[in-house]
């Protein structure tokens, strides 16, 4: 009769388990009722002129966990249908500016990666989080230095 009963606790405990796995990746939305976190709409397109809105900055500098936020940052991302475009932005995060004017190449990896290419070969993979005719969130990992590196998200709107 234990075993019965272990048995029947242990199935009732891994059925709650394997329900709550299957809500993972979902958001309360203050009302109680559940939501799926950001997403890329099934269309989305990259093409476009993007313009920076805000960049957080999440990362080490001089072996430091740090954050920060620019609500002012400058700029564009330019993505021309033929895989070209530019990059033309100024940022302030944890006490850098980070800039560029270039030229980029750009492809579409998959649905939630976007590889551009600056002129002097340095590549930068943006995690799509959530993408729509007006809106795009990214992120991308920069390396400043060894002990100077952060992960920035962005979000930008469509021109």
């Amino acid at each position: 009769m234990k075993n019965l009963l272990f048995l029947l606790t242990l199935g009732m405990v891994l059925s709650f388990i394997a329900c709550d796995r299957e809500g993972e990746g979902s958001e309360n939305n203050g009302n109680g009722s559940e939501t799926e976190g950001p997403t890329i709409e099934e269309d989305f397109t990259v093409v476009g002129r993007w313009n920076f809105e805000t960049v957080e900055a999440e990362g080490q500098v001089q072996g430091i966990d740090q954050s920060d936020k620019d609500n002012s940052p400058t700029g564009y991302v330019l993505f021309n249908p033929d895989g070209t475009g530019i990059f033309d932005f100024g940022i302030n995060l944890l006490a850098m500016e980070f800039g560029k004017l270039d030229s980029i190449t750009w492809t579409r990896e998959s649905n939630e990666l976007v590889r551009i290419i600056e002129s002097d070969g340095d590549i930068n993979d943006w995690r799509l989080i959530r993408g729509n005719d007006a809106l795009v969130e990214a992120s991308w990992d920069v390396n400043i230095s060894a002990s100077n590196f952060a992960t920035f998200t962005a979000v930008l709107t469509q021109e």
